[in-house]
């Protein structure tokens, strides 16, 4: 492998892996689901729509730090 490929596949791993981890510190900072007022249920009749809101954007930040993650784990093929 050249240089250039090593230094792509590194520069690839870091803002993979730096964006796994803004994921999981937002994960672990942002309000929770199942301490949404009307329980983690997506689809709650009565639910206000902030909350609906704050779930539906901790699932897709924890459905991105995994894929982030994946990617991360696999840049030495992608890279």
């Amino acid at each position: 492998m050249s240089d250039d490929a090593d230094a792509g596949v590194k520069r690839a791993r870091a803002v993979a892996g730096g964006l796994a981890a803004l994921g999981v510190l937002a994960l672990l900072l942002l309000p929770k689901p199942w301490s949404a007022e009307d329980g983690a249920g997506f689809f709650t009749d009565d639910r206000r729509l902030g909350e609906t809101v704050r779930v539906t954007l901790w699932w897709a930040t924890a459905v991105n730090t995994l894929l982030a993650a994946l990617l991360a784990a696999s840049a030495a093929r992608w890279a």
